[in-house]
């Protein structure tokens, strides 16, 4: 699913591949990659990935709070 729109996909289909994905690429590491932000930041955040500066896994914090990476 890297580099790929799957907006059109069916959800189950999706839902499918996350599972396979799950099954054989390793959580460790996850952590290290991924970066909290605020709402308030979502705007520069989106600016730099279209200007190519974002790497690893973004997630957007809503009311401040972090939830877990993996559940």
């Amino acid at each position: 699913m890297i580099g790929i729109d799957s907006v059109y996909c069916p959800l189950e289909e999706r839902q499918r591949a996350w599972e396979e994905i799950g099954k054989t690429r390793p959580l460790k590491g996850l952590e290290e990659i991924t970066a909290f932000y605020s709402l308030e930041e979502v705007p520069e955040l989106a600016q730099a990935l279209l200007d190519g500066k974002l790497r690893g896994r973004s997630l957007i914090t809503i009311a401040g709070v972090e939830r877990a990476l993996v559940q």
